[in-house]
């Protein structure tokens, strides 16, 4: 299928780039040490705390890989297309996430409740980047933009609206790292990184004029 073909693609690609492994073992490595200045309350922040730079490097990533397969891209279905992109962007954001979970577990052994919410956030917020992900991959713009619009849409743009207005409990859910910060923000951060995907895929499908 031309979806587990992209999706297969796009991992390979994270795999072999060297540097890429670099960020990996350094998470791996760096998350333990930081860890083990840390009481054991805190050993689930540290991980929240990693979790929006690794994902955000992960969905960057996936949008300038997505970027050179353009061509495969364009003979693939449009519903195909959408789901392919979606998964490799999700993808991305949850392989760079692999190393700061393992550091925690390696080192301490938190509650099962209390990892399964910080699993969940962390997942969230990866699913709030594929979808800006996604959105970016629509935006007319060159090729080349994508992953700085990405940047954009998910770090600047919420950063400096949650420090010029006077609103910041409504907009809190804009960011993608929301749910790490404040658990309140997850059913919005959820609904807007579903939103952002319903949207690429309407847009994808909708009939020719």
């Amino acid at each position: 299928m031309p979806v587990l073909a992209l999706w297969r693609m796009s991992l390979l690609r994270l795999l072999r780039l060297p540097w890429l492994w670099g960020i990996w073992l350094l998470l791996l490595l760096a998350v333990p040490f930081l860890l083990s200045l840390a009481s054991e309350q805190e050993a689930l922040e540290v991980a929240r705390a990693w979790a929006f730079p690794a994902g955000l490097l992960g969905a960057v990533l996936a949008v300038a890989g997505l970027e050179a397969r353009a061509a495969f891209l364009q003979r693939v279905g449009r519903l195909e297309r959408w789901a392919g992109e979606w998964g490799a962007c999700l993808l991305a954001p949850l392989f760079l996430q692999l190393p700061t979970i393992l550091g925690v577990l390696l080192v301490r052994r938190p509650a099962p409740l209390d990892l399964a919410r910080a699993l969940a956030d962390i997942l969230c917020a990866d699913l709030h980047l594929a979808g800006l992900a996604l959105l970016s991959l629509t935006l007319p713009m060159p090729a080349h933009a994508r992953p700085l619009s990405l940047v954009a849409l998910a770090w600047v743009v919420p950063a400096l609206l949650e420090h010029t207005t006077h609103l910041p409990a409504l907009l809190l859910p804009l960011h993608p790292g929301a749910p790490l910060r404040d658990p309140s923000a997850f059913p919005a951060s959820f609904a807007l990184g579903l939103g952002f995907a319903l949207v690429v895929a309407l847009w994808r499908t909708r009939p020719n004029r």
